[in-house]
C-alpha cells in the first residue's frame, strides 16, 4: 500500500514503521493536488494492476483479491466493482451496482473499441472502485493532471482511449464517503474551484491533440470536450452560486465557438446527451445571460 501525503509526515511514517512490509509513505510536494499524490503512487508502484482510494473512504478487505481474480481469470484491462455511498455520520445508504444486463448487452452488439469506451462514460465508470492495469498506464504515459481539480475526470476520459478489455464485479467492495468538506463537494461549492472543470476539460483536449486523437478519432474528442467542457457544466455554474458567473459563461461560449462550433450536430451528443441538456447548451450558445436567467427562473417555479 502506497500512501501518498504532503503533510502529516511524521504520523504516516508511523504506520510504515509499524508495517514495513505493506505500507510505503511518499511525500508529495505542495499544492499539487490529488492528482500530483497519484502520480507520486503510479511511478512508486510495482503490481500487475493499481487501485485508488481516496483519503476520506474506505474498502472491505476482500477488494483487491476478488478484483485481482477476475482480471486475471478475464485478461482485463480494467475491472469495477460496486460501491456503498456513506454520509458524514457513517449512515449507509443504498448500494450502487453496474447493470449486468445493460453492460454486456451494449458490450455484445458493440461495434469496436469505440463502443466499449461509451459504455464506460454512460456506466458512470469510477476511478476508485477497481483495478486497472499499470503497464498500460505507464506504457502510454497516462497521468493525472496537477494543480486542478476535476482531474479524476479528465484522466479517465484519457485513459479510457486506451483499455480495451473491461470487466464488471457484482461485489460491492468500495465505501464512498459523502464528505462535506472534501475537495468535490467544496469545488462545487467555491467558484474559482468550479471552473477548475474547464481547466481540466483544456488539459485533456491538449492531451488528445498531442496524441494524435483528435486527427484519429475526431468525432469522438468533439463529444467528449464539448460535454465535459460545456454541457455538463453550465447549468451547475448558474445555479451553484449567488452571483450568476457571467464572465465565465460567456468565456466558455466564445471557446465552444472557436474550436467546436458545431457541436450540437455531433451524433454521439444527439444519442448521449439528454434532450434537456442539449436544448440548455443551444440556448446558451445562443445568449448565455438568457439561457441563466432562464434557468433560475425555471427553478423558482419548482
Amino acid at each position: 500500500m502506497i500512501c501518498p501525503t504532503d503533510g502529516s509526515w511524521q504520523k504516516m511514517q508511523e504506520w510504515e514503521t509499524k508495517y514495513p512490509a505493506k505500507v510505503r509513505i511518499a511525500q508529495v510536494k505542495e499544492k499539487a493536488f490529488a492528482g500530483g499524490a497519484r502520480n507520486v503512487g503510479i511511478r512508486m508502484a510495482q503490481g500487475e494492476y493499481i487501485g485508488l482510494v481516496d483519503s476520506d473512504d474506505w474498502v472491505d478487505s476482500r477488494i483487491y483479491e476478488d478484483l485481482y481474480e477476475q482480471a486475471k481469470r478475464e485478461d482485463l484491462d480494467v475491472v469495477r466493482c460496486g460501491y456503498r455511498l456513506v454520509d458524514e455520520a457513517g449512515t449507509f445508504a443504498h448500494p450502487v451496482l453496474p447493470d449486468v444486463q445493460k453492460w454486456e448487452a451494449k458490450v455484445r452488439f458493440g461495434i469496436g473499441p469505440v463502443w466499449h469506451r461509451l459504455v464506460l462514460y454512460n456506466g458512470n465508470m469510477l476511478h476508485w472502485c477497481g483495478l486497472w492495469r499499470r503497464e498500460i498506464i505507464v506504457r502510454n504515459g497516462l497521468m493525472y493532471p496537477e494543480k486542478m481539480y476535476n482531474e479524476d475526470s479528465a484522466w479517465l476520459y484519457l485513459v479510457y482511449m486506451y483499455v480495451e478489455r473491461i470487466g464488471i464485479s457484482q461485489g460491492v467492495y468500495y465505501n464512498y464517503c459523502m464528505n462535506g468538506g472534501s475537495q468535490t463537494a467544496t469545488a462545487r461549492k467555491i467558484e474559482s474551484r468550479y471552473f477548475m472543470q474547464c481547466s481540466a476539460a483544456k488539459w485533456l483536449l491538449d492531451e488528445y491533440v498531442k496524441r494524435g486523437w483528435k486527427d484519429r478519432d475526431p468525432e469522438h474528442v468533439e463529444y467528449v470536450f464539448s460535454r465535459f467542457y460545456f454541457i455538463d457544466c453550465i447549468y451547475g455554474a448558474v445555479m451553484n452560486f449567488e452571483k450568476i458567473p457571467m464572465r465565465q459563461l460567456r468565456e466558455m461560449q466564445r471557446t465552444m465557438k472557436r474550436l467546436y462550433p458545431g457541436f450540437l450536430k455531433n451524433p454521439m451528443i444527439k444519442q448521449y446527451c439528454s434532450d434537456r441538456g442539449r436544448k440548455g447548451a443551444a440556448l446558451c450558445m445562443f445568449s448565455p445571460w438568457l439561457y441563466a436567467h432562464a434557468m433560475r427562473f425555471l427553478h423558482k417555479k419548482k
